[in-house]
C-alpha cells in the first residue's frame, strides 16, 4: 500500500494540464494561430516567446506542441525556411558574380582606371582580400607576463599576519 504523504503534491496549473492532457482531441483543424505558433517554433523562437507573440497561453500552446499534425506543421515550415535560405544563397551569389564581372569590364577600360583615386584603389584591395580571409592583421599583440602570484601571495599574507597579529605583553605574575 502507497503512502499517500510520501507522493509528492501538485500544483493546480499541473493538475489541469494532466486533466488537459487525458481530455484533449487530436486537431482535426489547424487554424491561423495554430500556422502562427508553428511558424514561430520553426524560426527557433523559445516556446514562451512564440506563444505570446501568437496570443496562446504558455498552457495552450505546450498543449498544442504535443499534437502530432501539428508537430508536422513545424517540420514544414522548417523545411520551407531552409528552402528559402538556399534559394537566397544561389540569387546572392548570382548577383555576386555579376558585380565582380562588372567591376572586372569597367577596371579593364583604362580611362576609368585612371579616374579612380588612390583611396578607391585601396578600398577595393582591402574588400578583396578582406572576402578572401587575407584582412590585415588587427592592432592586438599577445604579451606573456609572468607573474610570480605565489611569491606575491606569500608577501601579501605575510603582511596581513603582521597588520593584524595582536601584541604579546609578556607579564610574570609578582609575589605578593
Amino acid at each position: 500500500m502507497t503512502n499517500l504523504a510520501s507522493l509528492p503534491t501538485l500544483t493546480a496549473e499541473e493538475l489541469a494540464e494532466l486533466t488537459a492532457i487525458d481530455a484533449m482531441k487530436p486537431l482535426t483543424r489547424l487554424n491561423y494561430k495554430h500556422q502562427l505558433l508553428a511558424r514561430y517554433i520553426a524560426k527557433g523562437y523559445a516556446l514562451e516567446q512564440a506563444s505570446m507573440l501568437s496570443g496562446y497561453s504558455l498552457h495552450g500552446a505546450r498543449m498544442v506542441e504535443r499534437d502530432p499534425s501539428f508537430q508536422d506543421l513545424v517540420k514544414y515550415y522548417a523545411g520551407e525556411l531552409e528552402e528559402y535560405k538556399e534559394m537566397l544563397i544561389v540569387k546572392l551569389q548570382a548577383v555576386s558574380m555579376e558585380a565582380v564581372d562588372e567591376l572586372l569590364e569597367r577596371f579593364s577600360r583604362d580611362e576609368l582606371r585612371e579616374k579612380m583615386s588612390i583611396g578607391q584603389l585601396e578600398a577595393l584591395i582591402k574588400l578583396g582580400s578582406d572576402r578572401l580571409g587575407l584582412a590585415p592583421a588587427s592592432g592586438r599583440q599577445e604579451i606573456d607576463v609572468n607573474i610570480n602570484i605565489a611569491d606575491k601571495l606569500e608577501t601579501a599574507r605575510k603582511r596581513h599576519l603582521a597588520l593584524t597579529a595582536k601584541p604579546v605583553i609578556d607579564v610574570t605574575p609578582n609575589e605578593a
